[in-house]
């Protein structure tokens, strides 16, 4: 077979189609890419090489022959250039651009020459070739070119595989190393006959698969194991050598077409199912280790569902994968709905990061693994996401990223290390990570289910209790009017026996002394019975609330001027001081439609705490920071087109990152050093604003910078159908 001329005319047309199509396959494929750009230019040269090979052999023109054999020489002048572009941008070396120009300056040069005697002189047959020509000067200095690119390339990789930690690109080098091996290897025999070396290049047919493999390599993150391809290979090859080569020889001794024929059916057909059986029982035992933690992973992944408390379920799952797959670093984020939040709920080691990290939900990297819910490889993922998630880490690579997705919604996901014995991901664990990944998806859905509902047994409970107070409420309120009734009966009496004693007594308002004695004694009394009328609203509307009695809620339209000053004089003789440093702005906004009491306790409580957010700053400042500060709360009011905008702003304390969630949420307080709280108040406003006037509440803090809080009250249907008509004129 290997002293037919068609054997090689055969080879190098595969050759040439297998690699033309392979490089606009990668071109397509993202050109972008540099690594992948060169090699499609290295495999075009390969290409052109092998289609003026076939020609060349084809022909039986000797003039021809010689053009085509030169010709094809122009491919081989530029593979040193295009393959050591290549290899630099594969191990990602930085080599200077003179030395690519003094590469393509040499190919060019030969190219120059190859048609002229200087680089080859006319030849006669070789074995089974009817031409091939024999060397010209030139063309041992080219050899020689083509020989240092070729072992300067592949020491750049053996280099790249001893110095990187990555598997990834380590099993990727092995790729292209191996490939090496059979391509140049293979291709180089070429070589031999232009010197009469008596070795025919019967291994050319071996030159696509140096074009092949580095290409999976490089397109392919999901490597398989270079010691499983190898066995596949070599298991393939046994079987249908021998499946293949018993008939053909068979045929070939007897001469026989029946005995060759039959001997075909019998070895062919049985040898794909031989082939799986083999490769099967090799790759479990070259992989055996791996299969014993696969194996693992499933079984723990069908016992995540017993596990009813997501700390422990998260906690169980980075333990399991982190100690039985031999990871360097295992981490999970859980969803948190009430935040909106991704957060670091588990990880091993358990000090490996600070575990207040999380990700917002609009964050690249969770847009990302909701576009591809898939397991991902640090390959796949983008450049700036992969740097995004490490920044996150502490610097820490990451391997692999699993995300966890049930009925659309990214419930969590894994994010893993690497292997300490620094192996790639093999296509196998994907396989066992998505399992993974789901069945941890549904133990994920079932342990937030249960999480909710004990949440909202506390709700229910905590409901009850303020039902509870709110009982109590009415009758404290019946003491407190009780006490309010004889303040008020004590300040009328007072002031009426004052004005009665005057009149009896004219002469005293001639002494100015006594005269304004006893106007001292008139103020005090109609002061005590203004306290008696606005204590008693404030305990009318702390009834209404705690009782939560719609039929006693009034809502109207209310003067938001005087709310406004109402709750700042309340907020002055609460701080004890004569003024507060605020701005008003309600020239847009004159009344608000809503509950006079309840809006009034609401701002009473976001200026009390504007006022407290100064002050506190104050305790941290330094003594020169603080002569220059100036506290500042601003109140600005805006007519919208179906609400009422109030902003209440402050240059204080701020908010810190991590208490922004906590805000609302009942008997939280930020008042640690300043003054104490009881945690209630913005719990009370939100529900004010939220549940009873079906507005929003939501705010903007930095700290140390100041906080501002949005208030948007709904207009009245009526109030927003009417201003329509009105636009509508």
């Amino acid at each position: 077979m290997f002293s037919s001329l068609k054997f090689y005319i055969f080879s190098s047309f595969i050759n040439f189609l297998t690699n033309f199509l392979l490089a606009i396959f990668i071109l397509l494929k993202n050109r972008k890419i540099p690594t992948n750009r060169y090699f499609a230019y290295f495999t075009l040269c390969v290409s052109f090489w092998s289609l003026f090979y076939f020609k060349w052999l084809s022909t039986t023109n000797q003039i021809w022959a010689d053009y085509f054999v030169r010709t094809c020489m122009i491919g081989v002048l530029l593979m040193p250039s295009t393959f050591m572009q290549f290899a630099a941008s594969l191990v990602k070396i930085k080599m200077s651009p003179w030395i690519h120009r003094i590469n393509y300056f040499i190919s060019i040069i030969g190219i120059f020459f190859v048609y002229t005697p200087l680089f080859a002189i006319p030849g006669d047959s070789f074995y089974v070739f009817p031409y091939w020509p024999r060397p010209g000067p030139l063309f041992h200095l080219f050899l020689l070119h083509f020989s240092i690119n070729t072992i300067f390339g592949h020491v750049l990789f053996i280099n790249k595989y001893f110095k990187t930690q990555d598997a990834m690109v380590k099993n990727q080098i092995l790729y292209i190393l191996l490939a090496g091996v059979f391509g140049f290897l293979g291709g180089s025999v070429n070589f031999l006959p232009w010197y009469r070396i008596s070795i025919l290049p019967i291994s050319t047919m071996l030159v696509s698969l140096w074009t092949i493999l580095p290409a999976y390599a490089i397109i392919k993150h999901h490597l398989m194991n270079i010691r499983v391809a190898i066995t596949r290979a070599g298991v393939a090859l046994t079987i249908y050598t021998l499946s293949l080569g018993v008939p053909f020889y068979l045929g070939y001794k007897t001469n026989s077409w029946f005995l060759s024929t039959s001997s075909a059916i019998l070895l062919v057909l049985p040898a794909p199912f031989f082939y799986r059986t083999l490769f099967r029982k090799a790759k479990d035992i070259i992989l055996a280790q791996q299969r014993h933690y696969q194996k693992i992973l499933v079984q723990a992944a069908r016992g995540m569902v017993t596990v009813h408390s997501l700390e422990k379920l998260t906690k169980l799952i980075v333990y399991v994968i982190k100690m039985k797959v031999k990871l360097k670093y295992a981490a999970i984020f859980v969803y948190q709905s009430e935040n909106k939040l991704y957060l670091l709920k588990a990880q091993r080691p358990q000090s490996a990061i600070s575990k207040d990290k999380f990700f917002s939900e609009e964050t690249p990297l969770i847009t990302h693994l909701k576009e591809y819910p898939y397991p991902q490889i640090r390959e796949e993922l983008p450049l700036s996401l992969r740097e995004h998630l490490e920044g996150k880490l502490g610097g820490k690579r990451v391997g692999l990223v699993v995300p966890s997705v049930m009925n659309r919604r990214l419930l969590g996901f894994l994010v893993l290390g690497e292997k300490l014995n620094r192996e790639a991901y093999s296509p196998d664990d994907i396989e066992v990570f998505k399992i993974l990944a789901y069945q941890g998806a549904l133990a994920m859905e079932h342990c937030l289910f249960l999480e909710e509902f004990k949440r909202n047994q506390q709700r229910l409970f905590q409901v009850e209790k303020l039902a509870s107070i709110g009982g109590m409420a009415e009758g404290v309120a019946h003491q407190i009017k009780n006490r309010l009734n004889q303040f008020s009966i004590v300040g009328g009496e007072l002031k009426i026996s004052i004005k009665d004693f005057l009149e009896e007594n004219p002469y005293i308002r001639e002494d100015a002394r006594l005269g304004e004695l006893f106007q001292h004694f008139t103020r005090i009394a109609d002061s005590l019975l203004d306290n008696v009328k606005r204590t008693n609203g404030v305990v009318r509307g702390i009834l209404e609330y705690a009782q939560g009695n719609e039929a006693g809620i009034s809502f109207e339209w209310c003067n938001l001027s005087e709310m406004i000053d109402a709750a700042i004089k309340v907020v002055a003789v609460k701080q004890e001081v004569d003024g507060l440093p605020i701005e008003v702005d309600l020239e847009e906004v004159k009344y608000v439609w809503g509950v006079r009491s309840q809006l009034q306790e609401v701002f009473c409580n976001l200026i009390d705490n504007a006022y407290e957010a100064t002050e506190m700053l104050k305790e941290v400042l330094s003594p020169q920071e603080k002569e220059k500060f100036s506290p500042q709360i601003k109140i600005k009011g805006e007519d919208r087109v179906t609400f009422f905008a109030i902003e209440i702003s402050d240059n204080g304390i701020g908010i810190k990152e991590e208490d922004k969630n906590k805000i609302f949420a009942p008997f939280f307080t930020t008042k640690s050093s300043y003054k104490s709280g009881s945690g209630i108040g913005m719990y009370v406003v939100r529900r004010i604003i939220e549940e009873n006037h079906k507005g929003e509440v939501k705010f903007k803090s930095e700290y140390k910078r100041g906080t501002t809080f949005y208030i948007n009250l709904p207009k009245p249907k009526e109030s927003f159908l009417l201003n329509q008509k009105v636009a509508g004129k």
